[in-house]
């Protein structure tokens, strides 16, 4: 009884709420969007919540299926769970999908959208999950239930639902799709590319930070050398990593969309 009265102040106290404006920060997993909204934070002073829809899995929320196929609006998912968005910039990577409801949500933010080089963007991805870029399909659906739950269904082509036969043809879909989303808002939208950000840190933070409505009240310094996800193997080459059949597979179904942001696929 001691222990619950001693507890009581916090209980009643009102929960974390996002602000009127925070900045939103999306894109693929594994393109960046950590490292960029971290060292933005680091930058400007500003608090960061990272990854609300992995931290709703922590604690047992079932809201995926819901969200993703609109029977729960984003915004619901927010009034529900207010403290894990309560911080001046918010990211997610699933963000990328909501741009729009976000921004009817949040009408005054500014929204970051992360992109990478899909072949790149999907070896990350594997790395992270010590998965081989030429793994046979069979092997990899086998492992799906040993996954936490977002990344089993990013390799399994769910929420959103995507085309594909395998977990190399969804990733690519699903990063088709991320983009798909990003150029219907494109006139509302700050694009960064992992490349450009990746070759000058500072200057890409101190661009966006000015773009977003945030000061720079202190130089990165070493800080922009942080890893804050573990890091993939860049030094091996793409068609090494994938195969050449698996290598194809990326550059058929994105090229359209990469030639679109810059990138070139091998494909004609």
């Amino acid at each position: 009884m001691r222990r619950w009265l001693r507890s009581l102040p916090r209980r009643l106290a009102p929960r974390p709420r996002p602000p009127e404006r925070p900045v939103l920060v999306g894109g693929s997993p594994k393109s960046g969007t950590t490292a960029i909204a971290r060292l933005l934070g680091v930058a400007t002073e500003t608090k960061v919540a990272s990854d609300p829809f992995h931290r709703l899995d922590q604690r047992g929320i079932d809201f995926r299926d819901r969200l993703f196929t609109g029977r729960m609006p984003i915004a619901r998912l927010i009034h529900d769970h207010p403290d894990v968005f309560a911080a001046g910039i918010i990211k997610d990577p699933n963000f990328a999908f909501f741009i729009g409801p976000l921004l009817e949500r949040f009408p005054h933010s500014p929204f970051v959208f992360i992109v990478r080089d899909p072949r790149a963007n999907i070896r990350s991805i594997l790395n992270r999950l010590d998965i081989p870029g030429d793994e046979d399909p069979a092997a990899v659906e086998a492992r799906l239930d040993e996954l936490p739950e977002g990344w089993r269904r990013v390799l399994a082509g769910r929420t959103p639902d995507v085309a594909g036969a395998d977990f190399i043809e969804h990733m690519a879909h699903r990063w088709n799709a991320a983009v798909d989303v990003y150029r219907s808002y494109v006139d509302r939208v700050r694009l960064v590319t992992y490349e450009e950000f990746d070759r000058d840190k500072q200057a890409v933070v101190s661009a966006l930070a000015a773009d977003v409505g945030l000061e720079v009240r202190r130089p990165l310094g070493a800080t922009a050398d942080r890893q804050f996800q573990p890091r993939g193997d860049r030094d091996v080459a793409w068609v090494e990593f994938f195969g050449e059949k698996n290598l194809d597979t990326i550059d058929r179904i994105c090229a359209d969309r990469m030639r679109s942001l810059g990138y070139e696929p091998r494909t004609s």
